[in-house]
């Protein structure tokens, strides 16, 4: 007997399209749209007896990957294609920065969402603050089913005591992080370790290259203004602090770092009515305070404290500016502003400090002379006043060399050296002394051994000196390495060759051409010290005179024995 069986739909009995589900009236999966639409996630796919599912499940599109302030992509070229859902884009944070917890960063990331927005796509560049697991040395944007870049609430962040000074204008506008940044993390030098500057201090030099420079201020300008706030809300005294000292910044046309809010006095506060108007939901509250402050002259060179003054002097310029400042720029822009009575700037310090260097001859004069005096003092004192000095001391009475009296030489002299290379570690006061007298040093070994006469001499260590000064020591260890070649051939300890170059020797003097200097002086003064000295001509006829009287006198003694024996017989 054969059994009925129920009828099957006709779209029961095949399978939901790709990315879709829920037979037999299949919808898109989330994330997926049958336009790529994000707002289309509802609708059912249609379906047609013959061609079956007339309808697609495609990802929902983002567009293109969002901007990341101070942040570059890790693939470029992932800016220029459109995103789609579960597409994900990673960015690295640029030099200087790091990859931080900002903590409630939503506020910020839909304010990043609006200035980085296209428009010409579905969901086109916004952001979306979610705080999912990533990686901490990346920032991520992943393509959200609601057509919204998802991103964390990490941000680039400035790294602090890492000697880079960068820009923080992406972060909000009251953040103090990076003020200033000397490069360490230590307090009381100007910039704290958390990288503020302290009240009194101020610090210059500071770019995304090059540390700050940080100092006691010893000039400023002082003055205070009275600020009226109205409106449906009142304001706190710290609110007024970090906005007066962004707005007078603006203002002045000087980092903030420079500005010090000194003291914000609250003058008046009144509710419910305004004096003169009547009573308004938007005009509930008025503020009045006095703000003192002072700017500091970090770099004259940028703002002088004649600029400063001028534009504190002159109100009816200042107080536009200021106010547009604090109506544009701060948290203040929702309250009516006015601006009056700015008091006269009171300079405190010496002037000099906040005014630029002119240029003048005699001061160019003076700044070199100061700097290249002593490099010529020393070059003169090296090259004219030790040699001559040194000649007249203790060269000039000098009237016999080594050379030719190789017999003479005291056996530890002879076929190795009498003090190692490394003698100089032992002879440190010999060793200082190279500071003005290693081209005379060198000059009266030479001497000494009578390879080169005196002045001769100086010439050549000159010149070996200078070459290793111009960075050229290998051509200057061949004058110094030709003259050990020749002393070791004297001792009994080189090649015989002469006039050649030992390889070891030129090794020697160009690795460690001090080393060198002192071995060879110090072998060289002491095989001098303990060898006689010759017999000079005027003691060799002395010595044959008296050699000639003793004969003579010899002869006539056994003359006159002789004789005398004669006589007796």
């Amino acid at each position: 007997m054969l059994t009925d069986w129920p009828v099957c739909p006709e779209r029961g009995c095949i399978s939901c399209p790709g990315n879709a589900t829920g037979r037999p009236d299949c919808r898109c999966l989330e994330g997926f749209t049958v336009s790529g639409n994000a707002s289309n996630t509802t609708r059912e796919l249609r379906w047609h007896p013959l061609r079956g599912w007339l309808d697609k499940c495609i990802p929902v599109l983002c567009g293109r990957a969002p901007s990341i302030p101070q942040a570059q992509p890790i693939e470029e070229t992932i800016l220029l294609t459109d995103l789609r859902f579960s597409d994900t884009a990673k960015y690295r944070c640029g030099v200087g920065y790091a990859v931080g917890d900002f903590g409630d960063a939503a506020p910020m990331a839909k304010e990043l969402a609006n200035s980085s927005s296209q428009g010409s796509e579905p969901g086109g560049g916004r952001l979306l603050a979610s705080a999912f697991e990533q990686d901490a040395r990346y920032i991520e944007a992943r393509c959200s089913a609601s057509g919204i870049f998802n991103t964390s609430i990490s941000l680039c962040l400035p790294t602090c005591g890492d000697g880079r000074l960068v820009s923080t204008r992406h972060l909000p506008m009251y953040d103090p992080r990076e003020q200033c940044d000397d490069g360490n993390s230590v307090d009381d030098d100007g910039c704290t370790n958390n990288c503020r500057v302290m009240p009194g201090f101020a610090c210059a030099g500071g770019s995304p290259t090059t540390p700050d420079r940080c100092f006691k201020a010893g000039l400023f300008a002082t003055s205070s203004f009275v600020l009226g706030l109205t409106g449906a809300r009142q304001t706190s005294k710290a609110e007024i602090e970090k906005a007066s000292k962004l707005g007078l910044a603006l203002a002045v046309s000087c980092p903030t770092r420079d500005v010090e809010v000194l003291n914000v006095l609250i003058l008046a506060v009144q509710g419910a009515r305004v004096s003169g108007q009547p009573s308004s939901s938007f005009h509930s509250i008025k503020v009045s305070a006095e703000v003192s402050f002072r700017v500091k002259i970090s770099d004259p060179e940028v703002l002088t404290i004649d600029e400063i003054r001028g534009s504190l002097r002159t109100s009816s310029v200042f107080l536009p500016r200021l106010h547009v400042a604090l109506a544009d720029r701060t948290s203040l822009s929702d309250l009516y502003i006015s601006v009056v009575d700015l008091a006269d700037p009171q300079v405190v310090g010496d002037i000099e400090l906040g005014r630029p260097e002119r240029f003048s001859v005699m001061g160019l004069l003076i700044y070199w002379a100061t700097r290249i005096c002593p490099v010529l003092g020393y070059f003169f004192l090296l090259t004219t006043v030790v040699p001559w000095a040194y000649y007249y001391f203790v060269v000039r009475h000098r009237y016999y060399s080594l050379m030719g009296r190789f017999d003479d030489l005291a056996p530890e002299f002879k076929h190795a050296w009498h003090f190692n290379i490394c003698t100089c570690l032992n002879s440190k006061l010999f060793f200082l002394s190279l500071i003005i007298l290693l081209p005379v040093r060198l000059a009266d070994t030479w001497h000494k051994m009578g390879l080169l006469p005196y002045w001769t001499g100086i010439r050549h260590s000159l010149c070996c000196c200078f070459l290793y000064l111009g960075g050229c020591g290998c051509c200057g260890a061949c004058i110094a390495a030709q003259m050990r070649s020749e002393m070791k051939d004297f001792f009994a300890m080189g090649d015989d060759k002469k006039g050649n170059i030992e390889y070891a020797d030129w090794c020697y003097y160009v690795c460690c051409p001090l080393c060198c200097v002192v071995q060879e002086a110090k072998h060289v003064d002491k095989a001098f010290r303990v060898m006689p000295p010759p017999l000079i001509k005027g003691d060799d006829d002395e010595v044959e005179d008296d050699d000639e009287s003793d004969l003579a006198e010899e002869f006539a003694n056994e003359a006159a024995a002789v004789q005398q024996q004669v006589m007796d017989r």
